[in-house]
């Protein structure tokens, strides 16, 4: 019971300190999933919600793309930005978290494959509740780009979608998905549960705690 009080005490105090830490975009990088809170000035939702979206790149000569739906009415968009951009720890004033980088290795035609996949998306209906939204669209593209994959945040509201039945966006467990409720588990995952749109879960490797309408803890990586 001691010890549970204090493995307790440590995760509550990581919520409210800084002792999560920045990761950074490494130079041999061409693919990279990241995320970062909803500015609050957007809809109530966001008031605990995050955002996805992926960078990708060629090799590392070419310049850096961005692949997300930013909006109800963007639909899907793929557009280069500066290197600046890329490697930049923050967008709309808030910290970006990086979920996966990876040097694309896994999948010599990961470009390719991105592209295919936002051409056939079906992007004619966003909801901010439950979705389909920005979290759903790379949900299902982290799962079905071979060489890419991201243990998206709890609070990325609209990955958990639709019917499915596979492997997870993380890459190392297995997924069953209703539109009302659903179950992963996975050596990364642990055990996650959703219902009616909000999941949480836990996990030993890396250690986590994910809870409804809170950050994950602790919240380094």
């Amino acid at each position: 019971m001691r010890l549970f009080a204090v493995l307790w005490l440590i995760l509550v105090a990581c919520l409210f300190s800084s002792c999560g830490f920045q990761a950074v975009v490494r130079p041999d990088s061409l693919v990279v999933v990241k995320d970062i809170d909803i500015p609050k000035s957007g809809a109530k939702i966001a008031q605990f919600a995050t955002h996805t979206f992926l960078d990708y790149r060629a090799d590392v000569g070419s310049p850096w793309r961005r692949v997300e739906v930013t909006s109800p009415r963007s639909g899907v968009v793929d557009r280069e930005i500066r290197s600046a951009v890329a490697y930049s720890g923050w967008r709309w004033g808030e910290r970006v978290r990086i979920l996966s980088q990876s040097d694309g290795k896994g999948n010599p035609h990961f470009v390719r494959d991105i592209r295919d996949f936002v051409a056939v998306h079906d992007d004619s209906v966003y909801r901010s509740y439950p979705g389909p939204n920005s979290n759903t669209f790379m949900e299902q593209l982290v799962r079905e780009v071979d060489g890419v994959s991201a243990l998206l945040d709890h609070n990325a509201i609209g990955k958990e979608v639709g019917f499915y039945m596979g492997r997870t966006a993380g890459g190392t467990g297995v997924k069953i998905q209703t539109p009302i409720a659903g179950l992963a588990l996975g050596l990364k995952e642990g055990v996650e549960v959703s219902a009616i749109g909000l999941s949480g879960g836990i996990s030993m490797w890396p250690l986590s705690v994910r809870i409804p309408f809170l950050p994950k803890l602790p919240t380094w990586e």
